[in-house]
């Protein structure tokens, strides 16, 4: 969608549209107890990854990705706490967004891979395709946001009612801005009319923004209120600008920010700041810096980055005007060379990455004399976030003096304990947040929440079996199934892949499963009985007297490789072709006088059971000798033979025999040669045929051949 203007921002702050599109975070307004200088933690780089950034934050936790062989979404508790990986499957995710106890962002639900020029040219290509989604503190905990009958989504902002984004049509990236309140059935489609594609980045209260493309190609910023018809043009024709993009809502305060490009989409854009119209749009582009853009608003302040004259990106935050433009940068380790501010947490903190080099480090920069409860937690989780046994998170309180910290665990009632600390013991599986703040006389910390994910049960197993196919199906009440066994008739257990096609004997198998912190499940051993076969049908259901030998199908369930057919009690010669089909032969002597015969199928050993009887019929064939013939009709298609002089197979009604023709029927010469197929025959003398076949006729029993002699 803004391809043409995004193709000048600096590659290092576009990380984020590589991942998932535009990345812009809401947050809510607080008060703020400085503003101009800063403290600066790192946030851990989880399992060794290649880098990490937080996208944004919220009552002292933050989210974001880690780069490892693919993007993995996180959930930080803070810089001494757990670090949690929301990732689903095994092509990568990533997390933008975190409202109180709940984090939302996309995962990758497959690959297309296409060759040939194809839409974009460039030959063969893969195409990652997002679903949105939404995490409750665990990857097992996840809802697919994507709405039914769209092939791909993203979301990119949310707060504590709603989550935004877009949903595309196709793998090439079409995208339609969207709004959620929670589940996929609930997607409204934010785009305008007038325009052809569109993102909605951020939502706050009653207001979510974003940008779009219009049918003549123009990209303007929006804000929405909430439905399609609500959008407002915001793109700041005042400051010259030819596009632009929100990426940022304070819906209380009704701000937004986002950039504007300013003369051509060449140059770098400016950060941008609007209170509702396109009017009031504000350049917040600081002095000295080449390019900037806000990324987060939050009340009174933005955050974003600028470009310096070296060309590198410094983190930024403001307070509504270019003037009033801080340089987070200045507060780093001078090992950082580069660094973006992505997002803003109601209590003050603003969170964001700083590049080493070859190295991005998620960071948080903290107003130097904001107080803050901290958090550790004893029984660190494994790597993906989650204790195998009972753990323990210690709360404790930044005042030294006359310190009450209050707390809720789960949502329970709050707990007010006296002292500079608290041990909150956790040993329930399942994922815990503790909420908290503390208190000293009129003193009061922003309220923060922790995530302790604690799984102290093994899965769960339980098989299917039915019709031949065996299936295993694992459950797990906390990390997550990580591997299923199964192993059958003693053979070494494997990790279970699918449903699994037994022969309908009897076996023997084993399961277990086990999660993704190590809890494993005591093995379960199961017999699995055959059951007997059954007919469905035969074909064909019956044959002439007289018929050479014929093949018959018979159809059903539970056959196995030694099941044969019976004929009147005798096996005939039988091939399996299928645990649903065999064929058999049955002999030419077997047909040779008209009357009915019984088929059976039987499993012999290690199978069990036989079928219930089924009929099959030998009809007497019919045959006629007569005198002259009355060839043709007036073109009615018939064949009469009169006078009868013998006959077989059919009782006779008159002193004459009246043969129906179809186009099938075939008339034969005395060398068995065709000499007519056509319907009507008024052509064909009387010396002429020898032979009808295939005929109906309207007299007598059942009659499927004739053989007619002529005088």
């Amino acid at each position: 969608m803004m391809s043409h203007a995004q193709s000048t921002r600096l590659p290092w702050v576009d990380t984020r549209s590589a991942i998932v599109g535009v990345l812009t975070l809401w947050m809510m307004l607080a008060p703020r107890s400085s503003f101009g200088q800063f403290s600066v933690d790192q946030l851990p780089i989880p399992n060794s990854g290649t880098g990490a950034r937080a996208f944004a934050g919220s009552n002292g936790q933050q989210v974001g990705v880690s780069l490892l062989s693919v993007g993995h979404a996180y959930l930080w508790n803070g810089p001494t706490g757990a670090v949690i990986d929301l990732s689903v499957g095994a092509l990568g995710s990533t997390c933008c967004a975190v409202s109180g106890t709940y984090q939302a962002g996309s995962y990758v639900y497959k690959t297309v891979h296409t060759s040939g020029s194809g839409r974009g040219g460039g030959g063969s290509r893969t195409y990652f395709v997002s679903h949105a989604a939404l995490w409750h503190g665990s990857a097992t905990s996840m809802v697919d946001l994507n709405p039914n009958g769209v092939y791909q989504s993203v979301v990119l902002g949310m707060d504590s009612q709603h989550q935004v984004g877009w949903q595309g049509p196709d793998y090439y990236g079409t995208a339609h801005a969207t709004l959620w309140s929670g589940t996929a059935a609930s997607a409204v489609s934010l785009e305008p009319s007038g325009f052809a594609q569109s993102k909605a980045i951020a939502t706050s209260g009653p207001e979510q923004v974003g940008s779009g493309t219009s049918n003549a190609g123009a990209v303007h910023a929006l804000l929405w209120h909430g439905t399609a018809a609500s959008a407002i043009d915001l793109n700041a024709s005042g400051l010259g600008a030819v596009s632009s993009a929100a990426e940022a809502v304070d819906g209380v305060a009704n701000i937004q920010g986002g950039y504007v490009y300013l003369g051509s989409t060449y140059s770098l854009p400016h950060a941008c700041l609007w209170h509702g119209t396109a009017a009031s749009a504000i350049d917040l582009n600081p002095q000295g810096y080449s390019g900037s853009e806000c990324l987060a608003v939050s009340g009174p302040l933005q955050a974003g980055y600028g470009v310096t004259a070296a060309n590198r990106s410094h983190a930024m935050v403001w307070k509504g005007s270019s003037s009033s433009a801080i340089d987070l940068h200045s507060f780093l380790p001078a090992k950082y060379i580069a660094s973006v501010a992505y997002g803003m947490d109601p209590d003050g903190s603003i969170v964001g990455a700083a590049s080493e080099g070859n190295l991005w480090c998620p960071v948080i920069w903290r107003p130097s004399n904001a107080r803050y409860v901290s958090a550790a937690q004893t029984v660190a989780p494994g790597s993906s976030g989650w204790s195998s046994l009972s753990t323990k998170v210690t709360m404790t309180s930044p005042y030294a003096l006359a310190s009450t910290i209050v707390y809720t665990v789960n949502g329970g009632a709050p707990e007010r304990v006296s002292g500079a600390s608290v041990v909150i013991n956790l040993s329930t599986t399942g994922t815990n947040v503790i909420q908290a703040y503390a208190t000293s006389g009129s003193q009061k910390t922003a309220p923060m929440y922790y995530t302790a994910n604690v799984d102290l049960t093994p899965p769960t197993t339980s098989e299917s079996y039915a019709d031949g196919s065996l299936s295993v199906v694992a459950s797990d009440q906390g990390s997550g199934v990580v591997a299923t066994y199964l192993g059958i008739d003693g053979a070494s257990a494997a990790i279970y892949k699918g449903p699994t096609t037994l022969a309908n004997t009897t076996h023997q198998i084993e399961y277990w499963s086990v999660d993704r912190v190590g809890n494993t499940e005591k093995h379960k051993v199961a017999t699995l009985a055959a059951t007997p076969p059954t007919i469905n049908s035969i074909s064909p259901s019956s044959a002439l007297s007289g018929t050479s030998d014929l093949t018959l199908t018979v159809m059903g369930q539970g056959f196995i490789s030694s099941s044969y057919v019976q004929w009147n009690g005798l096996s005939l010669k039988t091939t399996f072709l299928s645990s649903s089909t065999l064929q058999a032969t049955i002999p030419a002597s077997d047909l040779a006088a008209a009357g009915t015969s019984q088929l059976k199928v039987t499993n012999p050993t290690p199978g069990i059971g036989t079928t219930a009887a089924l009929a099959f019929s030998i009809l007497q064939r019919a045959t006629c000798t007569g005198g002259a013939t009355n060839v043709g009709d007036g073109g009615q298609g018939t064949f009469d033979l009169s006078p009868v002089t013998a006959h077989t197979g059919f009782t006779l009604n008159g002193g004459a025999v009246h043969i129906l023709t179809t186009s099938s029927t075939v008339f034969m010469d005395a060398s068995g040669a065709a000499i007519s197929s056509a319907m009507f025959f008024d052509n064909l003398g009387d010396g002429q045929v020898v032979s009808v076949v295939g005929a109906i006729a309207s007299q007598g029993g059942p009659v499927s051949a004739w053989t007619i002699q002529l005088n």
